[in-house]
């Protein structure tokens, strides 16, 4: 089995060569060589420890991402009542079966209520009132449904 030997400039890894055994001693720049299995180009090294790079801070959610996440949301409510989504769901609010009907009936006035509550709390955020949430937590933070009595 190999050994993985690495070039370390300004304490980072510039580059990595596999060999059957040691290192040559002629080996060009032999002294900024340093072992380390498992090491990549881009690691740190502190003297006398290898570290992988820290994974870089993820981008702020932006607007998109959040429509998106919350149409999923309404689209996921919906077909948790069996509709293909919610314009399917809405689309029966003139329905001749009660029952269809007053879901979809529900459903809309509810998806009112979420993009209400989405664009006024994105709106603060946007203003600097209110710390920007993880899309994750907006989602868990919007309007529950309140689907009718008889098809609850």
């Amino acid at each position: 089995m190999g050994k993985t030997y690495c070039r370390i400039e300004d304490g980072v890894v510039a580059d990595v060569a596999l060999f059957d055994g040691n290192m040559p001693r002629n080996w060009p720049d032999y002294h900024q060589w340093k072992l380390g299995h498992g090491v990549q180009i881009g690691w740190t090294y502190d003297g006398s420890k290898f570290h992988p790079p820290e994974a870089p801070e993820p981008a702020p959610a932006t607007e998109d991402d959040y429509r998106r996440a919350i149409q999923r949301h309404v689209d996921a409510t919906a077909q948790s009542r069996s509709y293909d989504n919610g314009n399917s769901l809405a689309s029966y609010k003139d329905s001749t079966i009660a029952q269809w009907s007053d879901e979809a009936v529900a459903f809309i006035a509810w998806r009112d209520q979420v993009w209400l509550y989405a664009y006024a709390e994105l709106d603060k955020v946007m203003a600097g009132e209110r710390e920007q949430p993880s899309v994750e937590d907006f989602v868990r933070e919007l309007p529950a449904i309140g689907w009718p009595a008889s098809t609850a």
